[in-house]
């Protein structure tokens, strides 16, 4: 048997995931009155699948609890990804993976070493867990009893969106999502939402550096107060990528939430009496087009400024190794850092004491290329099947369903079947990315062990 590249395999899986959802989606017991049709089962499958959030009917009105549950198994499987629950699973039944099987997931969590890749995966799925049950207990704590028929529907309702919100699925039973009357002044419960979305867009990469981060201290302060021993140097505890994320993910979070609050002081903070619910409600504002998808304001209201900046944020997105979409954080700091750079007349990137490989900058720059090119062509299909909703509209559709954020300014469920179609695949492409799509389906080239003269190009 041929051996598939790990590209190709989580590609694969993603597919087959999309096309069982669609399946159990289109079953009557999935559906309230009327069954769903193959091409919105599909989109709905893939949109879970894809933990994007862009929903073609109203989840609650059309969905039984089965349908519900489906979405919300396929909001989990498509979150971390089907091939670690897979792997995870399979290593429990049989208590060992195979020496290829490790070799393709070091590849894919760029895990250095074999030995330790089934315990990352074990780790991944626990932290996934834990942090998601205390979402639960957290949401079930600020909600009111009033709001719901009972504890199953309160207790249900907390489960949906605390694993929608880790995952950056975006997906809610309520219609007009947070921004619903009965919760759009409930700030503890968006500052959870928030909370949730940010730490699921880290990657779990850097929760795993910063849990041995937050422990190897937590036994150095231990020491120090039992035994008296000092502190003494340790090793860079924190890699480098934990760093980076951490530092653009901050930045980008303070500049979208002070955008957002001059912007839209006079517009929808408006709406917001006190203070507090202003500042609460333009970070939810700056966290949520990271991939998130939920929303507090109603999007049609927002400045046009504010939607151009959104859509910055869209397409940036969340970082490497998480259960969100975009370019990626490190992506647009390379690029950031390049432009700066270059400005200085510096030949190499360093940052933290480090020199970014060249490679890291030739990826950087397909990948940004790469995600223009097609958002250039999904914008242009979408103006050929659904030109009447209008440029602005199905540039910030497309740009939420390739960075799988979920926004929407109330197109979804109008769109053609064309357009759903685009937008799906749009969708599918922002999830496995071009790159790994190219790498799975592009054949490997034969090394040149030889040179040409470089040349250097006019700019």
């Amino acid at each position: 048997m041929k051996y598939l590249n790990p590209s190709l395999i989580f590609i694969l899986s993603f597919l087959f995931l999309i096309i069982v959802g669609a399946g159990l989606l289109m079953l009557p017991a999935a559906s309230k009155s009327s069954q769903v049709n193959f091409v919105d089962a599909l989109f709905m499958s893939a949109s879970a699948v894809c933990v994007t959030g862009l929903a073609v009917f109203d989840l609650n009105a059309k969905l039984s609890l089965f349908g519900l549950n489906v979405i919300l198994v396929l909001i989990q499987l498509g979150g971390l990804g089907i091939m670690t629950f897979t792997t995870f699973l399979g290593y429990l039944i049989s208590g060992k993976s195979s020496y290829k099987d490790q070799i393709m997931f070091s590849q894919l969590l760029n895990h250095n070493k074999l030995g330790s890749v089934i315990k990352a995966l074990i780790k991944i799925v626990i932290l996934t867990l834990a942090f998601e049950l205390a979402g639960v207990a957290l949401i079930f704590s600020v909600l009111d009893d009033n709001q719901f028929g009972g504890f199953t529907d309160k207790l249900f309702f907390s489960i949906f969106h605390s694993v929608s919100a880790f995952c950056n699925a975006g997906f809610s039973t309520l219609p007009l999502g947070f921004y619903d009357e009965n919760f759009r002044y409930n700030y503890p419960l968006h500052l959870i939402i928030a909370t949730l979305l940010i730490l699921g867009g880290l990657g779990f990469t850097i929760i795993l550096n910063v849990q041995v981060f937050i422990s190897r201290w937590a036994v150095l302060i231990y020491n120090l107060i039992r035994f008296k021993r000092k502190i003494k140097y340790k090793a860079w505890v924190m890699t480098f990528n934990s760093r980076l994320i951490a530092y653009t993910t901050f930045a980008l979070l303070v500049f979208g939430f002070v955008a957002f609050f001059i912007l839209e002081y006079d517009h929808t903070l408006a709406a917001h009496p006190t203070l507090f619910g202003k500042i609460v409600t333009a970070f939810f504002t700056s966290a949520t087009p990271r991939t998130a998808g939920f929303n507090t304001v109603d999007l049609n209201s927002l400045a046009f400024p504010s939607i151009t900046i959104m859509m910055v944020l869209m397409w940036i997105g969340a970082s490497p190794g998480s259960t969100g979409g975009g370019v990626r954080t490190t992506t647009f700091a390379v690029a950031a850092l390049n432009i700066v750079n270059s400005a200085r007349s510096f030949s190499r990137i360093y940052v933290f004491n480090r020199q970014i490989s060249s490679e890291s900058l030739k990826k950087a720059f397909a990948i940004i290329s790469l995600s223009i090119l097609w958002l250039g062509v999904s914008i242009f299909i979408l103006s050929i099947t659904d030109g009447e909703k209008g440029l602005k509209a199905l540039a910030f559709e497309s740009v939420s369903a390739y960075s799988t954020v979920g926004l929407s300014l109330g197109i979804t469920s109008v769109l053609s079947t064309g357009g759903k179609i685009i937008i799906l695949f749009t969708m599918f492409l922002g999830r496995v990315g071009t790159i790994t799509l190219l790498v799975a389906l592009v054949n490997s080239v034969m090394v040149r062990h030889y040179e040409y003269p470089k040349e250097n190009v006019i700019f």
